[in-house]
């Protein structure tokens, strides 16, 4: 499909994953990039990409995260014609028809962002997901509707918008964009039909007993939860949004300070967990 440009983003993935990403993607799409951020495994993803003809591998030296990234292709695809982008990182695959769908809302005027539903595999089944949908074919949606990986933004729009935020480097960076946009009088859609498995969190939830309790364990690594309260802290201010607006961030961020020190015993990585959200929340003040 012509109009259409996928940039993927990886950094040291896992090379069946990766496959299976790039193999929906060429089935769908004609023009695919991926850019890789400074892999340990970069020798087999270079004999990954020759396996893929029409593949442009891009390698930086060094992790420049996704908002470099996705601006880099996006001039590309500007320079290429193309009037969507489509944003993937390395381990989301997305399903058959996903593209034909979103061109069907594709001159809808002012959609900055056509994306789909995110369904998290460790925390509802695809029925449930389902079932909690509005009986219609799309919906419009605030700036955490739609996550960034899968979704395809019209790239003369993001572009006249300045980009996506290279400050936040991961995490927030879709809903900082969609905010962006949102503020500028633009739209983001959501695809009712198309649902695209996102698993939240670097391994499925576990539970360890703490004094007769139930407590889960954090599922991030130490640096996503650096990034996660240090942007979210930015993407306050950034936006001068009152306490009220981000009262659910805050609450996160209370209740898992409090279950990485509950499960200190149980969790060796609890307690750099613990000092990297104190650390982003004190960060985000001063970016």
């Amino acid at each position: 499909m012509r109009d259409v440009m996928a940039v993927v983003v990886s950094y040291n993935p896992v090379l069946p994953l990766l496959r299976e990403d790039l193999q929906a993607l060429f089935c769908q799409l004609d023009r695919v990039v991926l850019m890789d951020n400074g892999s340990k495994n970069i020798d087999e993803v270079r004999t990954l990409a020759r396996q893929f003809d029409r593949l442009q591998l891009v390698e930086n030296e060094e992790n420049l995260g996704l908002p470099v990234n996705y601006n880099r292709a996006a001039r590309m695809a500007r320079d290429e014609g193309f009037t969507w982008l489509l944003t993937m990182d390395q381990d989301t695959v997305i399903p058959e028809g996903m593209i034909d769908a979103y061109m069907q809302y594709a001159s809808l005027e002012n959609v900055a962002v056509i994306g789909p539903v995110s369904w998290d595999v460790n925390r509802k089944t695809l029925g449930e997901i389902r079932a909690g949908l509005p009986d219609k074919p799309f919906s419009y949606v605030n700036e955490f509707g739609c996550i960034s990986s899968a979704s395809m933004v019209r790239v003369e729009t993001l572009l006249k918008l300045g980009g996506f935020d290279e400050k936040l480097f991961i995490d927030w960076v879709d809903f900082d964009y969609s905010k962006n946009a949102r503020l500028h009088g633009y739209a983001i859609l959501r695809v009712n039909s198309c649902t695209v498995k996102h698993q939240i969190g670097d391994h499925p939830q576990r539970l360890v007993k703490v004094l007769g309790l139930s407590v889960h364990l954090l599922r991030y690594s130490p640096i996503r939860y650096y990034y996660i309260y240090r942007n979210g802290i930015y993407y306050k201010r950034k936006y001068s949004l009152p306490f009220s607006a981000m009262r659910k961030f805050f609450r996160n961020a209370c209740i898992r300070i409090l279950r990485a020190l509950l499960t200190l015993p149980y969790d060796r990585q609890a307690s750099q967990c613990l000092r990297m959200i104190l650390r982003g929340l004190r960060d985000g003040r001063r970016l």
